[in-house]
């Protein structure tokens, strides 16, 4: 195995009120088997700690001060000041394992830009628990290339940074996954390599858990902050993933924090209502006041008419008052409209609490209680695992809406070749079905009755539809010679389905030993084209494996 050279390599770390951790950070990069070239302190002198005193107790180091803030100018100096053709970066609330860099230098590729390690976190509060399972900085336990994004901690192509002018400054902790999303539509390939493994330190509260969470999306969806109907918009997209994360965590036993994702939904709309009202400067403060009072105070009642423990929850956590019904909002534009937007809160509202059951709902409560230091954790209800079989029979159930239009299957044909026989696997809408018939020779199928000699291409457009469905997509990878599979979250939450998300599906994939060509997610639904490893070919003929989302 080659391993890039020291002398190639810059590490730098951004440091901003870093003083619990900096030092620490900084020792795990001093201990590590190979050791950079030069190691950057990019330190904040705005920081109301010893950060900029601990960064100059290292010898060695170079500190640069500044008082930008900002976290994307803080990685440009470090772009525009190393020396060296490749750079490393780490939080600074990150421990390094001293074989970190070692395993991201193995050997890149010519066209690799970007080689993220696996963060795990520490848990120290129960709210670091459910980021752990709500928003993990991990791709899994299997290497693979061309994942969707990296954080950033990793080691980068210096060159490749400069030909695409680096990182955006406005965009703050998103800043990671615009950087990633700019290299891959350049050209550039990204890498995940489990085997460099580090530990995240954050400690989390209730509050700042959702902050951050939300301060992730904010430039993601940053339009839909616009204008009103673009908040209307909005409130599927928060309720999709309160409930994907309510489903992680109860998937994964943790029903004591399954209230931090009820708040979510509520939190969200209320830290999208105050964006907004930011990017209207000439709004008085005070009109801005009761604007989020009348939003709150609409929400809060609604709940309270389906469940007043847990509005009183809200409430608590919230800091709501009662709504000001004299107070204005009429300069976010005609009362008709801020009348229909709070109107469409408080039906959302009610709707959301109302899609839970009454146990679900008495458990979520019971977590708040213990979140609050008010309960313990045995008192947090367990609820129920339901068999396998009576979940599918209420997918079965269910009704799947069309994904396709005219442009995917034209793509999809000219990634697999226009006269493909095409095996249709699960669920699919009359017109889906309709479409691909006019550009592939359908035959319908069960994933059971594939002999793993199919020689055409196997599409699953429903995976979700499935009770198992990472087992399907294990037995699928294993036959097909070519795959196309679209997951979306079912639109029903249901309590005892674990949602995918695109860490199980590219996990699934690297474990196959399917090399991903292409990777693209958003709000559950999942894009990733696959190729299967050379040593790893099927005996007939094979070419590219597609697994992708509706367009």
């Amino acid at each position: 195995m080659t391993t890039l050279p020291a002398e190639d390599i810059t590490f730098y770390v951004p440091a901003r009120n870093a003083g619990a951790t900096l030092r620490t950070c900084l020792e795990s990069i001093f201990g590590q088997t190979l050791v950079p070239a030069e190691i950057i302190v990019v330190a904040d002198t705005a920081s109301e700690d010893d950060t900029v005193a601990i960064a100059h107790d290292f010898p060695g180091v170079h500190v640069i001060e500044h008082a930008n803030g900002k976290l994307g100018w803080v990685r440009n100096q470090a772009i525009a000041q190393a020396s060296t053709d490749w750079l490393a970066c780490s939080d600074a609330d990150v421990i390094l394992n001293n074989d970190w860099l070692e395993r991201l230098a193995a050997s890149p590729n010519t066209d690799t830009a970007v080689i993220g390690g696996c963060v795990e976190e520490r848990i120290s509060t129960p709210f670091d628990q459910w980021r752990a399972i709500a928003c993990p900085h991990n791709w899994g336990d299997h290497a693979f290339r061309n994942p969707y994004m990296l954080v950033g901690n990793a080691l980068y192509d210096r060159r490749a940074l400069l030909s695409i002018g680096g990182y955006q400054e406005h965009l703050g902790p998103y800043d990671d996954s615009d950087l990633c999303l700019r290299l891959r539509d350049a050209g550039f390939e990204l890498a995940y390599e489990p085997a460099a493994r580090a530990v995240h330190l954050r400690k989390d509260s209730l509050r700042s858990v959702l902050d951050m969470r939300w301060h992730y999306v904010r430039f993601r969806q940053a339009q839909a902050f616009e204008r009103l109907t673009g908040l209307i918009e909005k409130w599927p997209r928060n309720r999709e993933f309160a409930l994907q994360s309510l489903g992680k965590v109860l998937a994964a036993g943790h029903e004591t924090v399954a209230y931090v994702s009820f708040l979510l939904f509520y939190h969200h709309a209320l830290c999208d209502l105050r964006e907004l009202l930011r990017r209207r400067p000439l709004v008085p403060a005070c009109e801005r006041q009761a604007c989020e009072q009348q939003l709150l105070g609409g929400m809060l009642a609604s709940l309270g008419q389906v469940d007043d423990r847990l509005a009183t929850l809200v409430a608590e956590d919230l800091a709501g008052a009662a709504p000001d019904p004299e107070a204005g909002g009429h300069l976010l534009g005609s009362p008709p409209k801020w009348a229909d937007y709070l109107r469409t809160a408080e039906r959302a509202s009610a709707d959301f609490a109302d899609e839970l059951a009454h146990d679900l709902r008495a458990m979520i409560q019971a977590s708040g209680e213990f979140l609050h230091d008010r309960a313990r954790p045995e008192q947090v209800p367990l609820l129920p695992r339901a068999e396998s079989a009576q979940t599918q029979a209420i997918l079965d159930h269910l009704t799947y809406e069309p994904l396709l239009d005219e442009a995917t299957c034209v793509r999809w044909r000219e990634q697999l070749g226009g006269g493909s026989t095409l095996w249709l696997v699960g669920p699919a809408a009359e017109s889906d079905r309709e479409l691909l018939s006019r550009h592939f020779d359908v035959q319908r199928s069960t994933a059971a009755e594939l002999d793993g000699s199919v020689s055409g291409t196997v599409i699953a457009l429903h995976l979700e539809a499935d009770a198992r469905p990472l087992e399907t997509l294990d037995a699928l990878i294993r036959q097909a010679d070519r795959l196309i599979v679209a997951y979306t979250p079912p639109e029903l939450f249901i309590p005892s389905l674990e949602p995918l998300g695109a860490r199980d599906l590219a996990g699934a994939a690297a474990k196959g030993d399917l090399e991903i060509v292409a990777f693209d997610t958003f709000v559950g639904s999942t894009t990733l084209v696959l190729k299967r490893a050379a040593s790893r070919q099927p005996t007939h003929e094979s070419t590219e494996t597609v697994i992708t989302a509706p367009a």
